[in-house]
């Protein structure tokens, strides 16, 4: 409880930051000294670096101390949703694939011997391959985590703590250029002559978006019978965001910290094979959203195999 109102308070405390131009000279200008037009080009920018860089996010499961109980390797499918909920006048019209598949790996060693509980110990990475979208376009993401777990109450409540940093790409039209951006109304009257064309960069018509991130969690398991468990977790992710502009080549940049979310449940079928469900929820500050929502929330779907031994509580029953 004292590690979670712990990260709570820091989130607070150094929450994300609104979208800054931190490089390049915006051809938005007009529309950036008026106050309505400046709050909704921003908040385009600072929304869609928020929602797809929760989506890329990662959160260990089957691979980390918390859900994941045996020993030896473990390797995992684990596939992420987008933000949930309608897209913002620019998101909105890009296709992007609706789930995120990545595949992780992890070395666990503990859970419990068939006598007395002692610490999950666990660290894994995962990896998005990079994968085209929208034509052109390309999504990757990678990252690793570390964790302890240690049982609470008996083999029945566990306790967690985890840290885990992730890197994220996308390359994508995820704000436009001069024709996508004469669509959305607010902008029409203050677009400038002499945007980039795009030939003339490498990355043609795309804007690129990157993400780093540490993010630690403290969590809580309960295992009500030998298979099955259901877990929450808490957490605070240290980001850094970075979006490039095609249209003026210009780069926002956005930074601090994010509370979130994590609760699911799942059920293991024997030794080696687990599969859970669960949603993670992060907050989204009014700067960095088009709408009333302060809120991101994805669904987390896992399927994963043991190459080690489970150790599960029932096997004391078994041996006796």
């Amino acid at each position: 409880m004292t590690i979670a109102l712990t990260l709570l308070a820091a989130s607070i405390a150094f929450a994300q930051s609104e979208p800054d131009l931190i490089e390049g000279k915006s051809l938005l200008s007009g529309c950036l000294a008026k106050t309505a037009c400046s709050d909704y080009i921003t908040g385009i920018l600072g929304e869609n670096m928020a929602e797809y860089g929760f989506a890329l996010q990662f959160d260990p499961i089957a691979t980390g101390a918390l859900a994941g109980k045996g020993n030896g390797l473990v390797t995992e499918i684990h596939t992420d949703t987008v933000a949930l909920g309608e897209g913002n006048d620019a998101s909105k019209r890009l296709l992007i694939p609706p789930f995120i598949p990545r595949i992780a790996v992890g070395y666990q060693y503990g859970s419990f011997t068939y006598d007395n509980p002692y610490p999950q110990l666990a660290f894994g990475a995962f990896l998005l391959p990079p994968i085209r979208i929208l034509d052109d376009g390309v999504l990757f993401s990678t990252g690793a985590h570390v964790g302890a777990a240690m049982p609470l109450v008996e083999h029945v409540i566990w306790g967690s703590l985890e840290l885990d940093v992730s890197w994220a790409h996308v390359g994508a039209p995820l704000v436009g250029t001069e024709a996508q951006l004469s669509q959305l109304a607010p902008l029409e009257p203050f677009l400038e002559e002499g945007a980039t064309k795009c030939p003339e960069i490498a990355a043609g018509c795309l804007d690129s978006f990157d993400q780093s991130a540490v993010t630690i969690r403290a969590g809580m398991s309960v295992e009500p019978f030998a298979g099955a468990f259901f877990y929450s977790r808490v957490g605070a992710a240290i980001l850094r965001q970075r979006l490039f502009v095609v249209y003026d080549r210009t780069t926002w940049g956005v930074g601090g910290v994010q509370p979130q979310m994590q609760f699911g449940g799942g059920f293991r079928a024997g030794d080696k094979y687990q599969m859970s469900m669960g949603m993670s929820v992060a907050n989204k500050p009014s700067y960095l959203s088009t709408n009333d929502s302060r809120l991101m929330a994805k669904f987390v779907t896992t399927f994963s195999f043991r190459f080690g031994h489970a150790r599960y509580w029932e096997r004391n029953e078994e041996e006796d």
